[in-house]
């Protein structure tokens, strides 16, 4: 079995209960997904956190993931 190299964190912050953290996702959709139901849940924004390991980066891809919901919004209407 190989290890995804690449994937996306969605953090949330869920008040005087702490930090929360999803389990990995592997595409730019399921983040996008994993950020809207934290949103939901916990009636805060959070985050989503782009990793790879290979190339030892992390970045910010929050304004990603709310394109995607916005692209998906749109073509909804």
């Amino acid at each position: 079995m190989t290890m995804q190299t690449e994937f996306y964190i969605i953090t949330s912050d869920h008040g005087p209960l702490g930090m929360g953290a999803s389990d990995p996702c592997y595409n730019l959709d399921d983040a996008a997904d994993a950020l809207g139901e934290a949103e939901r849940l916990t009636c805060r924004d959070a985050r989503a956190i782009y990793v790879d390991l290979f190339a030892e980066t992390v970045r910010n891809v929050t304004k990603e993931c709310l394109d995607v919901i916005a692209a998906r919004r749109k073509d909804a209407e």
